[in-house]
């Protein structure tokens, strides 16, 4: 069979790179001596496994998603109310963003923990940041990729303000 389409071809190079190092670490866990090499490996598959499971739920692409929407939801309200002062503005887009964050964060548990994983530490981080708790919270995971979604795109706001002066 034959495929055209770049994004399966991708997947299954991916798929086939992963398959042939599992091989590969297999074989050195028998003859190696030492485990940190198989250890080096598995994580790197697991990696690669994680990015291929969550495809658009990736935090890149979650990041870029958000500007984007923020992008849009800024030029409509701009052109919507042109006489409008910066602080409505402001006000405006701050509320947006929670509200995009929020619509964009997973709800599955098992993309929520995959994300975890992969970025655990600037999650964490992102929570910290914004002061809501200890950890303890329920959806804590759920929690931390919003306040990253939210941190994102606030500092995405503040460079188009920069950029385009105030808006």
């Amino acid at each position: 069979m034959t495929y055209t389409n770049p994004d399966k071809i991708k997947e299954l190079m991916i798929l086939e790179e992963i398959s042939q190092t599992a091989k590969d670490s297999a074989h050195d866990l028998r003859t190696a001596s030492s485990r940190h090499q198989f250890g080096a490996r598995y994580y790197w598959i697991a990696t690669k496994a994680l990015h291929l499971f969550l495809k658009d739920d990736d935090l890149p692409v979650l990041e870029k998603s958000c500007q984007e929407e923020l992008a849009e939801e800024l030029e409509t309200y701009i052109k919507e109310n042109p006489e409008a002062s910066e602080d409505a503005c402001y006000d405006y887009i701050s509320e947006r963003i929670w509200q995009i964050a929020d619509s964009n964060t997973p709800i599955y548990t098992s993309t929520i923990d995959a994300l975890h994983y992969l970025y655990g530490h600037a999650l964490d981080q992102a929570y910290q940041n914004a002061g809501f708790g200890d950890g303890q919270e329920d959806h804590y995971k759920q929690i931390t990729i919003c306040c990253y979604l939210e941190q994102t795109m606030s500092a995405f706001y503040q460079e188009l303000r920069e950029k385009k002066g105030a808006l």
